[in-house]
């Protein structure tokens, strides 16, 4: 294995003899990490796993809809103070020949019987595959059982394969647009080899760096992955188009067709006038001010609150008294990662950030987490540890965190020994005339 790559015996010595010094390195310098004692990491250990319960009374902007008004001339000047947002950037507009699989599934089925080892190849697939994967789930998305899900990756071999002759005559399509004559580098010559060879060219609906290309929507499933990656190339690649360079000559592979493309135009960029978005931007003035009365509503419940409580009224009371809706949220402690059963916009570090510092009993202050809304937060219990838990896991949480203060103490050491000897980057140079790059 040493040779092929150029090495020998005493260079692997060397590795050896290197490997063993960094690990002795390590092990000299993290000592002093290795002496945590069982009350020191207990009292981390609880610190870390003391659940918190809370509830949340909730400020979402869509609950503030109905109770925005529009006013003579508010859309008008909504639109005026933030016109730069309708603006509609310079967009493009291509040309190109679609391979689809579909079109090669006969030579794809060919090659398929031909091989031997097909279903042992498909069931060993199916033994790797991700069951997270939606692609071998049914629509309710519980996993399809194995005869089905391996219909389903059967399809995928098939397509992947019928994908291959695809690319070969895209391929084929680009060399020959590359060998037109007078001129290959014209954006009509898309059309014109294709006429001849038969093939069907489509155009694009005008897009630009962030929009369009709904035609190649990703759809929902497994597939939705390549889909987006897929597009992002095909974006990059026809953006990139002008008109001293109208084609690309290189196909570019989807997960269901390969495509050849041409330039056939640039859209010049526009500022719409009011009344052909007026919907849209009497959306948007309903949203923004229902964010606003959302907001002004989740302070004023702040403060009502915090006085509320000063009164040792219940948080239940209060909110039931401001006609806003309780939410309790399920325990989490400082390792809690997601919360199951619950609203997904709520993110768990936000509540553990917000909770951290405050009593059993006390509320936080209105906090907007989004565009979306905002909340208050109150503290309403943290329940005993188990203590026949905490004793089972410790052996395990000690062995963690002498591992993480090992590793930290051995960092801090590198650190200052590259202070010390005052390493600093390499510069790079210029590569002399003539010489190998």
């Amino acid at each position: 294995h040493l040779v092929p790559h150029g090495l020998t015996a005493a260079d692997y010595n060397r590795f050896i003899r290197h490997d063993v010094g960094i690990h002795q390195l390590i092990a000299a310098a993290s000592v002093s990490a290795r002496f945590v004692g069982a009350p020191e990491a207990e009292v981390i250990y609880r610190k870390e796993h003391q659940e918190t319960e809370v509830q949340l009374a909730l400020f979402w902007a869509s609950n503030f809809l109905n109770k925005v008004i529009l006013t003579n001339g508010a859309i008008g000047s909504f639109y005026s103070n933030r016109v730069f947002m309708y603006r509609v950037p310079e967009r493009t507009v291509v040309r190109y020949v679609e391979f689809p699989a579909t079109n090669y599934f006969p030579e794809a089925d060919k090659q398929l019987a031909a091989e031997t080892n097909l279903t042992e190849f498909i069931h060993q697939q199916w033994l790797r595959w991700d069951t997270n994967d939606t692609l071998i789930k049914d629509a309710k998305g519980l996993p399809l059982a194995e005869a089905d899900a391996k219909k389903k990756i059967g399809e995928v071999v098939r397509t992947n394969q019928a994908l291959l002759s695809a690319r070969r005559e895209a391929a084929q399509f680009g060399s020959d647009l590359m060998e037109m004559k007078p001129d290959p580098n014209k954006a009509e010559n898309l059309e014109k080899l294709a006429a001849e060879k038969k093939f069907a060219v489509k155009a694009t609906k005008p897009f630009d760096a962030i929009s369009g290309l709904d035609e190649f929507e990703a759809p929902t499933n497994s597939a939705s992955r390549l889909e987006e990656t897929f597009q992002a190339a095909f974006r990059k690649a026809a953006l990139a188009l002008s008109n001293a360079s109208p084609i690309r000559f290189t196909p570019i592979p989807g997960p269901q067709a390969v495509y050849v493309i041409a330039l056939k135009g640039k859209v010049e960029p526009k500022t719409p006038p009011l009344e052909e978005i007026s919907e849209k931007v009497t959306n948007d003035y309903k949203n923004f001010m229902a964010q606003d009365l959302a907001r002004k509503a989740g302070m004023a419940f702040g403060t009502n609150v915090t006085n509320g409580l000063a009164l040792k009224k219940s948080f239940e009371e209060i909110c039931k008294a401001e006609n806003v809706e309780v939410v309790n949220v399920p325990p989490f402690s400082e390792v809690t990662q997601s919360l199951t059963n619950f609203d997904a916009r709520i993110n768990v570090r936000l509540l553990q950030n917000l909770s951290r510092e405050l009593e059993i009993g006390k509320a936080s202050q209105f906090v907007p987490f989004s565009q979306e809304g905002g909340l208050v937060l109150y503290v309403n219990a943290r329940p005993k540890l188990d203590d026949a838990k905490v004793q089972a896991a410790l052996p395990e949480s000690m062995g963690q965190l002498r591992f993480y203060r090992q590793n930290e103490a051995y960092q801090q050491w590198i650190r200052k020994q590259v202070e010390l000897t005052k390493l600093s980057p390499p510069q790079r140079s210029e590569t002399p005339t003539g010489a190998p790059k």
